[in-house]
């Protein structure tokens, strides 16, 4: 379960921070659209990006490890000369879902605008 999780946190923070790179404004401007609401804009990223960065990092720890030789680039379970511990994690959730609530609260600030018009 816990690597299915790694790759959703991977997945989700991939798309919402760089997916408004991707997707043309023109569909971006369509408020008949799902994506109107559901992308977020470039000034969200900052709320989803620590954990792409994080899960990429705990994705490649191992692998950083072997090829250098570092021994304090794996992650650590607590304490010691780690780079990073598994603790680290929780504030970039935390962040996550932050804009998770920033999200829906300019969605729904969308659709009032929207219902007005």
């Amino acid at each position: 379960m816990q690597k299915i999780l790694h790759k959703l946190y991977l997945i989700v923070g991939f798309l919402t921070t760089f997916l408004w790179l991707i997707i043309p404004k023109k569909f971006k401007k369509n408020s008949n659209s799902l994506i109107y609401y559901l992308l977020p804009d470039w000034y969200l990223m900052s709320y989803f990006f620590p954990i792409f960065a994080l899960y990429s990092y705990f994705g490649a720890s191992s692998f950083l490890a072997l090829k250098t030789g570092l021994d304090y680039l794996n992650i650590g379970i607590s304490g010691g000369n780690y780079f990073i511990i598994t603790r680290d994690q929780e504030p970039a959730e935390f962040l996550m879902q932050l804009g998770v609530l920033v999200l829906i609260i300019i969605c729904l600030y969308k659709q009032q605008k929207d219902k007005l018009e």
